[in-house]
């Protein structure tokens, strides 16, 4: 699906087959929802991208929590994403997605209560070490230089040069 979804973006813009079969993939009823949540951006004058990955904070900033979505998908229930999240009804979410600019996303998701996580983060279900989702150090992290220079042990019997 993604792979259609990519092809049939890429001239999506410029009308034709392309514009309509992106349309099929990407409609409300459609398989390709997945847009619902993924942002479609303007690539050039007749191509659009979908945006599969979030934008994420720098490499060397740390959160207070951490968290990854696929150790938790077989938790799902029949409401999906709506097994842990839930929604903010003032959110102006699908105007983000009206004019293909990235910068103009809003996200519909509440921020996820602590109590959601502590259901199965218990002493007897999954872990409730606070270390399991909280990260020791927060912040910018600096990672440490070596200053002194790095010397192989001569190798017996052999002359120092």
């Amino acid at each position: 699906m993604r792979g259609w979804m990519d092809l049939t973006a890429s001239g999506a813009a410029g009308g034709g087959a392309r514009e309509d079969i992106f349309k099929t993939l990407t409609g409300k009823k459609s398989p390709g929802y997945c847009v619902k949540c993924h942002s479609i951006d303007k690539a050039g004058e007749k191509a659009l991208r979908i945006n599969w990955r979030a934008k994420g904070p720098a490499s060397n900033v740390r959160s207070f929590t951490r968290y990854r979505h696929s150790p938790h998908f077989s938790l799902l229930d029949e409401k999906g994403c709506l097994s842990c999240h839930r929604l903010d009804p003032e959110a102006k979410y699908l105007e983000g997605f009206k004019d293909f600019n990235p910068s103009a996303f809003a996200s519909n998701f509440q921020p996820v209560e602590k109590a959601v996580c502590a259901s199965c983060h218990t002493k007897n279900g999954a872990s409730d070490k606070c270390l399991t989702c909280h990260n020791y150090h927060i912040g910018e992290v600096r990672y440490a230089l070596a200053s002194a220079p790095m010397h192989m042990p001569k190798a017996p019997g052999t002359a120092r040069k």
